[in-house]
């Protein structure tokens, strides 16, 4: 008989034990740890807002009061690091405007230079003339100068445009080779009375480029150009088009099939401290010869435009190297 008393006993005591001890599991330890977890999510969402704390002594109220001030943290360093990207981004736009704003300024001061020193010439010489008048032969040698410097301001407005403003691209599947010739049949007679050698070597299994021919040989036509006049009596300019393995595109990193232009004369070369200010506008050291400085630069810019690279090797009485790598399926978008 006791031992059923006692057997009856404890399944009671179980019975009623079991129910309460989850009760007091569930309010204690599952919500708070539940409200813990919710907490975790609305943080994963942004929301820093701390949990409803019950008056709790033990080691979940502690933890839940260590988790709102953690929360209250964050919030904190949310709000700085919003500060700081809005920071950056003025600090950018700033940076960008000024940027903007020193560009205006240099091309401002190289055309001014350059347009000025002509129109100098142009003030003296038809000054001059005015004293002329019963000397034939000074009046003509003066027009002469006049005209010379007149198509010399006209060249340097038509390059500042040509520098400043694209005019529509026309995209088309091209071999890079065809351009290229175009160029070099151009300046074979101005080659020939220099006594300089051209010559093209190109691979036989070229793929086609999305480019604008145009704009093509109009970088081709600059480069050539000065290699020409930096070239001597009996010098050569080689001209190389080679295709490419994959490799990471100069725009976007991402790996794709190039062709490799190279332009290389054997002519006067230039110094380290040329080769720094290259591709700048209005950095020319042919002042003499009538150079202006922005073929250079367009054809940095066209290269650019057809998300290629352009780099130049040279040092003095060794020649020039260029190098052009342009992509063989991205277009030209017709940025500057």
């Amino acid at each position: 008989m006791t031992k059923r008393n006692l057997a009856i006993s404890t399944l009671a005591f179980v019975l009623i034990a079991a129910p309460l001890c989850t009760v007091i599991g569930m309010v204690y330890i599952g919500w708070p740890l539940q409200r813990l977890a919710n907490g975790m999510k609305r943080i994963r969402d942004g929301d820093f807002s701390p949990l409803p704390l019950i008056n709790q002594k033990d080691e979940i109220g502690i933890l839940l009061k260590a988790f709102n001030a953690m929360a209250a943290e964050l919030a904190i360093a949310q709000q700085k690091l919003k500060q700081e990207a809005q920071s950056r981004r003025h600090l950018q736009t700033g940076l960008e405007d000024a940027d903007k704003l020193i560009t205006i300024g240099q091309l401002s001061a190289g055309l001014a230079h350059e347009i000025g020193s002509p129109l100098q010439i142009l003030k003296g010489r038809g000054e001059h003339l005015l004293l002329c008048a019963d000397q034939p032969e000074e009046v003509i040698r003066h027009a002469r100068i006049l005209v010379s410097q007149t198509e010399r301001i006209t060249r340097i407005v038509q390059q500042l445009l040509e520098f400043a403003r694209r005019r529509p691209a026309n995209i088309t599947c091209i071999d890079l080779r065809e351009p290229v010739n175009a160029v070099l049949n151009l300046l074979a007679y101005e080659a020939q009375k220099k006594h300089v050698e051209l010559r093209l070597t190109a691979s036989k299994d070229l793929p086609l480029i999305l480019a604008d021919s145009d704009g093509i040989q109009q970088i081709i036509l600059n480069l050539i150009t000065n290699a020409l006049s930096a070239s001597s009596d009996g010098g050569h300019i080689i001209v190389t088009i080679e295709r490419q393995p994959l490799r990471p595109n100069p725009v976007n990193n991402q790996a794709t099939e190039t062709v490799q232009l190279i332009i290389k004369d054997n002519g006067c070369g230039m110094p380290p401290e040329t080769l720094k200010y290259l591709f700048e506008p209005f950095f020319t050291t042919r002042h003499e010869q009538g150079g202006v400085g922005l073929g250079l630069a367009v054809a940095h810019s066209l290269v650019k435009a057809h998300h290629g690279s352009i780099k130049a090797e040279s040092s003095l009485g060794t020649g020039s190297t260029f190098t052009i790598i342009l992509p063989v399926e991205k277009p030209y978008n017709g940025a500057n």
